[in-house]
């Protein structure tokens, strides 16, 4: 390193541990770089982007979360198990320093378009107004007003990070992914230990069509910050489609029960358990199912229509020859028998039907109880 290297880093992939963390490789590119003007501008700078990637390799070293506020960006939104959705983006932090920080905190509007027309209603146009534009910008889609808001931004410093960051959450509103991914990337480079860009990068690999690459960003952020509760779900979904069942409940089951979407990722996986691998359900997958049901807290129409998942789930094991190792199990209150698993199912549909939006789906509920029941006299 006083010779062939006294000048370059060594390439990635002869030293194992810039190999395992890229975000290791990458905080050391940047504050090498022969650009000063491409460095991190302070060593507070560099230690905040050190300290982020040091939380990377302690969750993956030592098998524990790591969750710490970020400096840059606002803290994790909370994210469904729906497609990536650019919402759930955190977004760039104020900075308090800005001349019109002040007007800025006094804007309480949700509409964008009474934004938009408050933010250009500032008394001064500064880069923290023009950013708060932008982002405004992006709901409405106007995308000419949206280039010429953070051209003025880089008018001031080209360096500024939050310009790509807008850029590529513009990208990902209209569905340009490629391009979301390229912004997403610099952003990356300048801030290798922050969670966000990483999350950004899982979206844009997801809706591109790159599982594989969206899940080793998804891995990163949710084994990092359960609080990340999009990077959990994107990893479920990116494990499921690889047919890697046990990788998609194992995800679901990162977001911890204090959090608000611990409801939904637990339907995730009772709902993962109940379709099976392709073959179906095992027994021990379905009473796994079913005890996760008994323990949420959640009533009415959700938890019938789970309800009905699973033990038709059930009964599609019992007509393919299946039963459970103890012949006194029961499912969610009913023995584990065809006879027994179709009156369930019959009463859960029946039931769904009370809560249907329209007649020709009540009808059809209807008709699919009345499929499964068994056979009475009655």
């Amino acid at each position: 390193y006083q010779s062939n290297f006294r000048f370059t880093l060594p390439p990635r992939e002869s030293v194992p541990v810039l190999e395992r963390y890229d975000s290791l490789y990458q905080l050391l590119l940047t504050g090498t770089t022969p650009d000063p003007d491409d460095r991190f501008q302070s060593a507070e700078e560099m230690a905040d982007q050190l300290y982020g990637v040091l939380r990377e390799v302690v969750s993956n070293e030592e098998g524990r979360t790591v969750p710490a506020a970020s400096k840059l960006f606002t803290g994790p939104v909370r994210g469904g198990n729906d497609e990536p959705d650019w919402h759930a983006l955190p977004r760039p932090l104020l900075d308090s320093d800005d001349p019109a920080a002040g007007y800025l905190a006094t804007i309480t509007a949700t509409d964008p378009q009474q934004m938009i027309a408050d933010l250009q209603a500032a008394p001064e146009r500064t880069v923290e107004v023009a950013l708060r534009l932008a982002a405004e910008l992006i709901e409405v889609g106007d995308w000419t007003s949206f280039e010429d808001t953070l051209a003025e931004v880089e008018a001031v410093d080209r360096w500024d990070w939050r310009v790509s960051w807008y850029r590529g959450v513009a990208e990902l509103a209209r569905a340009r992914q490629d391009l979301a991914r390229a912004s997403f990337e610099s952003v990356y480079r300048a801030l290798p230990g922050e969670l966000a860009p990483k999350l950004a990068l899982g979206f844009a690999g997801e809706s591109a069509g790159a599982p594989d690459e969206a899940a080793r960003w998804y891995e990163i952020v949710s084994r990092t910050d359960p609080g990340f509760t999009a990077a959990a779900f994107g990893l479920g979904r990116c494990r499921l489609a690889a047919g890697e069942r046990a990788g998609a409940l194992a995800a679901y089951d990162r977001i911890p029960d204090s959090s608000s979407a611990y409801v939904e990722a637990q339907t995730a996986r009772i709902r993962c358990l109940a379709a099976g691998n392709g073959a179906g359900s095992t027994a021990d997958e379905l009473l796994t199912a079913g005890s996760i049901l008994e323990s949420l807290a959640i009533r009415g129409e959700q938890r019938v229509r789970l309800r009905a998942e699973v033990l038709e789930a059930a009964l599609a094991l019992t007509t393919r020859g299946g039963a459970f190792d103890d012949g006194r199990a029961s499912l969610l209150g009913y023995r584990f028998s065809e006879r027994d698993l179709r009156f369930g199912v019959e009463r859960s549909y029946r039931e769904l039907a009370r809560w249907a939006a329209s007649n020709s789906e009540r009808i059809e509920l209807v008709d699919r109880a009345n499929q499964l029941r068994p056979r009475t006299w009655t």
